[in-house]
């Protein structure tokens, strides 16, 4: 008999952070994190950086600017009620 499939529903999170070139910190930790808690992570990165485990040697920060997109306001307006 085959199992049924039954539909979950799976919690987001958002990050917004830098990313870290070694995986030990920012963007590449935080999904890390989620995917150990089966979280669907997405992110917003803010700056990308060149390091090694002797220090940082580079930091270069994204320049804002607006979305092709109409984006969405965070958190939902049926979020902000609660």
């Amino acid at each position: 008999m085959a199992a049924m499939e039954t539909s979950k529903s799976v919690a987001t999170a958002l990050t917004i952070a830098g990313s870290d070139s070694g995986g030990g910190a920012g963007i590449q930790a935080d999904l890390s994190t989620f995917a150990f808690h089966r979280v669907h992570g997405t992110s917003a990165l803010t700056a990308i950086t060149a390091q090694n485990t002797q220090g940082v040697t580079r930091v270069d920060v994204m320049p804002p600017k607006p979305s092709p997109r109409k984006s969405t306001p965070w958190p939902p307006t049926s979020a902000r009620a609660r």
